[in-house]
């Protein structure tokens, strides 16, 4: 049987900016709070930039690696107006800076205390929007989050 899950169960978490955490142990003293009714969470990572130049030796262009950048994810969700994780995205969002974000997936470890594959990364909300919908759809919120920080992955224990 194959060890692949669904994505349901994952969950997102967002901070409110005030530390300085770089590593495992700084994100896990974060004060975390959940977002609520997240519907999809997009791939998420960090690329390379390509620096390219034509060389007049043999007439080919060359590509290097440049400077890394993360994603930039749009997580969507079932607007509830009263969720504590939707309200701290939109203060994340009248806020200059980034945040703290917690990604948890759906792959509980098999320690004493089971936990799951963690990513932590900080990133700027640069977007909210709110989606009516029409009489058959639900009305829907979304959050366009860049991500400033190779994402920290932990695994599951």
């Amino acid at each position: 049987m194959s060890d692949v899950k669904t994505g349901v169960g994952s969950q997102v978490f967002v901070g409110d900016g005030s530390s300085s955490a770089v590593d495992q142990t700084t994100f896990e003293a974060v004060t975390w709070v959940k977002i609520g009714e997240v519907t999809e969470i997009p791939e998420f990572g960090e690329e390379k930039n390509a620096v390219e130049y034509a060389s007049m030796d043999d007439g080919r262009t060359r590509t290097l690696k440049g400077r890394a950048r993360g994603s930039t994810i749009t997580l969507t969700m079932g607007h509830v107006a009263g969720d504590p994780g939707q309200q701290a995205l939109q203060t994340a969002y009248d806020a200059a800076g980034a945040v703290e974000f917690k990604v948890t997936l759906n792959d509980p470890g098999s320690g004493l205390t089971p936990t799951p594959t963690t990513y932590y990364f900080w990133g700027a909300v640069m977007a909210i929007n709110i989606n009516p919908g029409d009489g058959n759809n639900p009305v829907m919120m979304s959050a366009t989050i860049a991500i400033n920080t190779k994402p920290l992955k932990v695994l599951p224990a």
